[in-house]
């Protein structure tokens, strides 16, 4: 289950105090240096998702905890800090290091990042060249981040929603682990190392608002934190350790005292598909992995009880489909009915039981097994338990034995060829005997569930008079074997997907056993949930324009489809001018005709403040060549120019601003496609100050081919951007196309439509690194 905790900081909630680094106040006559006060209206939505796993992260806000939020284009050191107070449950916000409106106001792109260290709020933040770096951190490895999310700044009122969840790493993104680990001396300092383990810091937030990662070397220390009465430390599981049997040794390091422990937790596969976490680890008990015995079988067997760490240990007890332990058992406390063995609500498959669902088997929610070790785990089938019965020889254990610590049981030994030196102990829970649930229902009798029982003399499956799904009786995990999970397949209702910002797309799984459709639990995982998300059933939500996978997995098969945010498609309107294709009613980056929209340079896809070669996504280099200087391009660069090329002319999608911003079939227009709007249409000035296109100065294009005579667009004389200036607004307009001129023409070119008040062309003379409009057609 995905923990959300949300907290929404309401104008009313935040006062902000001053301080001599600067003032966020409630009112916006309040001066702030010398602007104007800042209304903060951010709402934090928390996602700890570290389910089906051991681990236990700190999921809720302490006293003082702090966000710390930067945004995109206000460099270092200006950020903002939010602190919580749990008596008021509020947050106080202060500008650090003179944060101004204007920082705010005069960004073009605007998007924030936050980080959330859940036991770090003694960090302090730095600059250095350009970017935030966090020092003085009492705490490495879990943290929450909210990476480039919009904001807007309206009337001096900042608001945005920031959604914190754990960082997406590189190439082990499911692979974080969190270790909580009690029975040691408060008031100490710890470090735990592990040959397998690594530590996981973010070295720094640059000014562009990008998170940097950081992960140390297999084996390093990692920092403890005290969280109560355990020491809480995080890492990174290494990729040389998945899929592999290894001896896990803890080591931790006391700094107080100079003491080292060391715990040896025996050998355990570590997964992949799942985090990995650790519980309590005291100095009297081993780590509790979740291990299982391989006796041949079509199914492992765990080797101890849920809510046990030993074999011996009986553990929990736990109605039939329900999943904690309780005091009293019985129809009354039942949660599956209405205080009555004949008013059944679930798992019925016979009307004079109550509800009919024809349940037979237990959903995953309703699996103890499955709820408290996640995974594939869950509790056995009846015929899983009679395979047990069949097919191993069943020595009954006295207490006071030795073997087994004194505790009564049988010890289940395999008779399968190969399989003959494995057996698991399985305790009488009940003293002499032992009752142990299976996930199948008695179906000629609903109000009871089909249990495996042994004492001293016999072991059988039943459903009598101990089976009814009342009594609380004990469980004993199963794990899919190796040949089951081979046979194992998930596919996914699209591999690929486009839907508009802020619109859902629901993704199913299907999960098969060879052919057969089987039901079993799905997670949801997205590579960049600030492109877009995915809740634990698989609907996905738009939230930014771009690309990201989606990930489905089961057992450790795994799923993926695409998915592309696009910007809504009712806002992009056309005209079909008759042309061989339709022109958008209005610029990329505008809402309607005589607004000039965004400057990009060519092949790149967002604004930015500095439009020169060195800021050029596509630059390589400078070269001396003779008496002169020129410079070599990374991409869309012909041989023959000072070196191979890659001889591209034309954008690629990922490439072309008009797609990736608008999605769908919409592109930049080739040169070709700009030339038959020349020629094929009737152009007409608009001076500044005409009444029909708002005083905005253009061309309104008019098509002259039959039957669309009456059709026309207006391209704005938006100017273009250069070495950080704007140039010949109102007054000139030029137009890219995804077209690179002819290969005698230098590379550093591309082709253009242009114009002023008097002509129009077509021309190659206007270099990749400026900003210009983009006019987007469609087929």
């Amino acid at each position: 289950m995905i923990m959300k905790k949300i907290i929404v900081l309401l104008a009313a909630m935040l006062f902000l105090v001053a301080c001599n680094e600067g003032l966020f106040e409630m009112e916006n006559s309040v001066p702030m240096g010398e602007t104007n006060g800042i209304l903060i209206n951010l709402s934090i939505v928390r996602n700890d998702s570290f389910s089906g796993t051991k681990a236990t992260v700190k999921s809720n806000w302490s006293d003082n905890d702090v966000v710390f939020v930067f945004f995109k284009g206000v460099a270092a050191p200006k950020y903002l800090e939010m602190k919580y107070d749990s008596n008021t449950d509020t947050w106080t916000s202060t500008a650090k290091n003179g944060l101004a409106s204007s920082d705010l106001s005069n960004t073009v792109d605007k998007k924030m990042t936050a980080i959330y260290l859940p036991y770090g709020s003694a960090a302090t933040v730095a600059a250095s060249e350009g970017n935030f770096i966090f020092s003085d951190m009492t705490y490495s490895g879990y943290f929450l981040k909210a990476e480039q999310f919009d904001y807007t700044f309206d009337d001096n009122v900042l608001s945005g929603s920031l959604s914190m969840m754990a960082p997406t790493l590189s190439n082990n993104s499911d692979k974080l682990i969190h270790f909580d680990i009690s029975g040691f001396s408060a008031g100490h300092n710890y470090k735990l190392s592990q040959d397998y383990i690594k530590p996981l810091i973010f070295a720094c937030v640059s000014v562009d608002g990008l998170i940097f990662i950081e992960e140390g070397t297999m084996g390093a220390a990692i920092t403890g934190y005290e969280d109560g009465s355990m020491m809480s430390f995080s890492g990174i599981l290494d990729e040389s350790a998945v899929g592999k049997a290894l001896n896990y040794q803890f080591t931790i390091d006391d700094l107080t005292s100079s003491i080292l422990y060391t715990r040896d937790a025996g050998t355990k596969t570590l997964s992949s598909s799942k985090y990995i976490g650790i519980g309590a680890i005291n100095n009297d008990e081993v780590w509790n992995a979740f291990e299982y015995v391989d006796l041949g079988l079509s199914v492992r067997w765990a080797k101890y009880n849920v809510g046990s760490t030993t074999p011996e240990g009986y553990g929990g007890n736990y109605a039939w489909g329900e999943t904690e332990s309780k005091t009293t058992y019985n129809w009354s406390t039942y949660k599956w009915c209405n205080g009555s063995s004949s008013i059944l609500t679930k798992y019925n498959n016979i009307s004079s039981y109550g509800t009919v669902d024809n349940k037979t088997t237990l959903d995953p929610e309703d699996d103890v097994a499955h709820v408290k070790w996640g995974g594939g785990w869950r509790m056995p089938t009846k015929s899983e338990q009679d395979e047990l019965l069949n097919n191993c020889t069943w020595t009954w254990y006295d207490s006071g034995n030795t073997e087994f610590n004194g505790v009564a049981g049988c010890k289940v030994t395999s008779n399968k060829s190969g399989y003959t030196d494995r057996s698991i102990f399985i305790p009488a829970a009940g003293g002499r005997f032992g009752g142990y649930w299976a996930s199948s229902l008695k179906s000629d009798n609903p109000s009871s569930a089909w249990s495996l029982y042994f004492d001293s003399g016999s072991h059988y499956t039943t459903s009598g008079s101990g089976g009814s799904r009342i009594y609380g009786s004990t469980i004993r995990p199963v794990c899919p074997s190796e040949e089951w999970l081979n046979a194992l397949s998930i596919t996914l209702s699209s591999s690929s997907e486009s839907i508009e910002i802020n619109k859902t797309f629901d993704l199913s799984a299907t999960v098969k056993h060879n052919d057969n459709v089987i039901y079993r639990e799905v997670t949801w995982i997205s590579d960049n949930p600030s492109i877009a998300s995915v809740s634990e059933i698989g609907v996905v939500y738009g939230n930014a324009v771009g690309s990201t996978t989606i990930t489905a997995t089961c057992m450790g098969k795994t799923a993926t489809c695409t998915i592309t945010i696009i910007e809504p498609q009712y806002e992009y309107e056309y005209v079909d001018l008759g042309l061989s294709v339709k022109w958008a009613t209005f610029n990329v980056g505008a809402t309607k005709p005589e607004e000039y929209g965004g400057y990009y340079a060519w092949g790149e896809t967002e604004t930015k403040i500095s439009y020169s070669w060195t800021d050029y996504k596509f630059f390589s280099s400078f070269i001396h060549l003779y008496e002169y200087d020129d410079f070599q391009l990374s991409k869309y660069y012909p041989n023959g120019y000072y070196g191979t090329g890659d001889n591209k002319t034309v954008l690629d999608p990922e490439d072309d601003v008009a797609h990736v911003k608008w999605g769908g079939s919409w592109r930049m227009p080739t040169k070709a496609e700009q030339d038959e709007l020349r020629n094929s249409c009737t152009w007409t000035w608009y001076s500044s100050g005409n009444t029909e296109f708002n005083g905005v100065a253009g061309w309104k294009v008019t098509s002259n081919v039959e039957g669309c005579t009456d059709c026309s667009i207006f391209l704005p004389a938006a100017g273009y951007r250069s070495d950080g200036g704007f140039w010949s607004v109102g007054s000139y307009g030029c137009y890219w196309s995804s077209s690179l001129p002819l290969l005698d023409i230098h590379p550093s070119l591309a082709m253009v439509l242009s114009f002023d008040s008097s002509n129009v062309r077509a021309s190659n003379n206007n270099y990749r690194s400026n900003g210009l409009s983009v006019r987007p057609v469609c087929p």
